[in-house]
């Protein structure tokens, strides 16, 4: 395990030692010889029998110069002191409960955390032991490791179980085993508010090759926490840490696809029932944290106040989620969550498909007519004969179908900002996936209801059009998820320009900029060139020289020719061939993976464009009648109460999930 694992000061460690004196000591350990501290350790056991005073002062010492180290924190760093370490905390039992308090960096970093880092059971162990007899086990079971060099290591668990447990590489689990015999509480949490179980969530997101052994972790403490305390074995699911997040939150938060599954698929914690009917396999989940729609079809005083911790649903963290494209695919693909997502898309899709038809024939209409009235409006009088009085009818249908999209979008605008807002209140985090269609709603509303009073007052402005326009025609995007191809297209276009392109601009520009400032100055001294009289023309030039629309014999203009070439060949060839080629490479690549994603990726824009939906739609006391939100009901009311932490009651809500196609996907065409 290296530094970054440990939280371990790495210049404490192959230190070397060569006399008793304590100075001497001191000037030893800074020189990092390993094999001279180990021998010195050796001498410094048989001295422990002696010389009492000698270990008292040599620990304030090392306390001084090690940043609140302990001599009994530098030993548990070597192995075979064991001798050693017993010695010290016989004769300083104090030093069991030093916790570098003093020290920002490391702060509440007790000797018993070494000793769980470096996996050293009899140590454990020895300390456990002597802090039961000194009676300050209860203390030093709870003290917290909080220092700033503890973050992304097995440290920042903080507790010593919670630290024990990422740690953990032993299949027997002796040093967790050895914790919870002397009393460490499962249930315990940290400064953060974080449980042991949301410790390994955490460390699993960091350190993904370690996942493995985390799930594993995770199964043998969840296992002893329910066989410890029967009757509060499923409370593991409703345990919130400082942010809000239970465990399966936390795991959708950040990714961990593999405890995500572990959790859900739990034996009466959120998985009940598993029936065999045949060759079927039917299981019942609990998916009250799971859907957005339940508090506002299954109203009653119970959900109202459950509801007043304005949890976000799995489906909507998923969306606001730090994880990568990657792990919230997984996610998808777990069977609870296919089965719900299945379940909206098809109560929802033809309504959306409806809405899909009615903006496209708005936008072919609001095109129409801006392109007709401006050529009423700027077309010469003797080459025209109609004007904006003449149009009757039409005239007024138009103004009553701008101003009646406009006034609906802004409506739509109005409740999916309102959502966006409370959902920013009860969680931190990013909110932005849905965030340009949001705003293309406002920009529509307002495009089309200025037109409207315009086409009154028989004026026309092309600023707002542009706007609106554009809005309106990328708005189209939002329908795609029905078609697979278009999505997987505009999700690799998407993809391409923000992870491919924008970097390549980046360095290109750099490029463009180096060579424009070289080709500049051999311009400078010679007659005015068109093209190089100034640095931002010289700019421009250089670029349309390097696409081939400009005439290169400009060069001889230069002071000197021959190397002006020199330097427009370099620039073709670095900043065109290569760099192009370069990025046609890339792009290649994402282009790829998105390809071979794209099943996901319709998935995932399926789930956005529900919330979406959702998010208009979902209004207390209109949603209940609603033909295509009571069809999205998937679920059954429970019979009993569950009360969480004593806080509240709250009634749970079940779905039946049946599992007789593990290939059943969105795509299916009954759908």
């Amino acid at each position: 395990m290296n530094s970054e694992q440990t939280g371990f000061d790495d210049k404490l460690t192959n230190n070397g030692f060569s006399s008793l004196t304590e100075t001497e000591f001191i000037e030893t350990l800074k020189t990092r010889k390993k094999k001279e501290i180990t021998e010195c350790f050796k001498e410094l056991e048989k001295k422990g029998k002696s010389d009492e005073d000698f270990f008292h002062k040599l620990n304030r010492k090392v306390e001084k110069e090690f940043k609140g180290e302990t001599l009994l924190h530098i030993a548990l760093m070597y192995e075979k002191t064991a001798e050693l370490c017993k010695t010290i905390i016989r004769l300083m039992p104090d030093v069991l409960v030093k916790d570098r308090k003093n020290y920002p960096d490391f702060k509440g970093q007790t000797p018993l955390h070494f000793a769980i880092v470096k996996g050293n059971l009899e140590n454990v162990e020895n300390i456990l032991l002597a802090a039961k007899e000194n009676k300050t086990i209860e203390t030093l079971l709870g003290k917290s490791a909080t220092g700033k060099k503890f973050r992304k290591t097995f440290l920042m668990g903080q507790l010593p179980l919670s630290v024990a447990a990422p740690a953990c590489e032993d299949e027997d689990f002796d040093i967790l085993k050895k914790l919870i015999d002397y009393g460490a509480v499962i249930e315990k949490k940290n400064d953060s508010e974080d449980s042991v179980f949301h410790s390994l969530i955490k460390y699993a997101k960091i350190s993904p090759d370690k996942v493995l052994n985390i799930v594993a972790t995770f199964d043998f403490l969840w296992k002893k926490y329910s066989k410890l305390e029967k009757a509060k074995s499923r409370e593991i699911c409703f345990w919130e840490n400082k942010s809000g997040l239970t465990p399966l939150h936390l795991s959708v938060k950040l990714g961990v696809s593999q405890l995500f599954d572990y959790i859900v698929n739990i034996q009466d914690a959120y998985c009940f029932k598993n029936l065999q009917e045949g060759i079927l396999d039917v299981r019942e989940y609990d998916v009250t944290e799971f859907d957005r729609l339940i508090p506002y079809l299954e109203s009653s005083e119970i959900e109202e106040k459950s509801s007043a911790k304005n949890n976000l649903t799995i489906l909507e963290s998923l969306l606001e989620s730090k994880c990568t494209k990657q792990e919230a695919f997984a996610i998808l693909s777990q069977e609870v969550v296919t089965y719900i997502l299945k379940k909206k898309w098809l109560a929802y899709k033809n309504t959306l498909k409806f809405w899909g038809l009615i903006h496209l024939f708005f936008l072919v209409q609001f095109t129409a007519s801006t392109i007709y009235k401006a050529e009423v409006l700027f077309c010469p009088q003797n080459a025209c004969n109609q004007t904006m009085n003449d149009l009757n009818d039409i005239y007024y249908a138009i103004i009553f179908i701008n101003m009646l999209f406009g006034i609906i979008y802004l409506i739509f605008f109005g409740l999916c900002i309102t959502k966006l807002v409370e959902r920013r209140r009860y969680r931190s985090g990013s909110y932005n996936h849905n965030l340009s269609y949001i705003l293309s709603l406002l920009v529509i509303s307002v495009g089309a209801m200025v037109e409207s009073f315009l086409i009154l007052l028989q004026m026309h402005l092309d600023y707002h059009l542009f706007f609106a326009l554009s809005c309106g025609w990328y708005f189209m995007f939002y329908f795609f998820p029905f078609s697979k191809p278009l999505v997987s297209f505009t999700s690799m276009v998407k993809t391409g320009l923000m992870e491919d392109f924008y970097p390549f601009c980046v360095v290109f520009i750099c490029l463009l900029g180096l060579f424009t400032g070289v080709m500049h100055m051999l311009f400078l001294g010679t007659e005015k060139v068109d093209g190089f009289d100034s640095f931002q023309n010289s700019f421009l030039t250089m670029f349309n020289l390097g696409v081939g629309m400009g005439n290169v014999e400009v060069l001889n203009k230069a002071r000197i020719p021959w190397v002006a070439y020199i330097i427009f060949v370099l620039f073709v060839v670095v900043a065109y061939i290569h760099l192009f080629t370069a990025l046609i490479a890339v792009m290649s690549h994402t282009f790829a993976g998105v390809n071979n994603s794209k099943d996901f990726y319709q998935k995932y824009n399926k789930l956005r464009m529900i919330e979406l939906f959702e998010d208009i739609v979902l209004v207390r006391g209109v949603a209940n009648y609603l033909p295509c939100v009571k069809k999205a009901k998937h679920w059954r009311r429970s019979e009993d109460y569950n009360c969480n932490d004593g806080e509240y009651e709250k009634r749970r809500f079940y779905s039946v999930v049946q599992y007789d196609d593990q290939n059943d996907n969105l795509n299916e065409e009954e759908e």
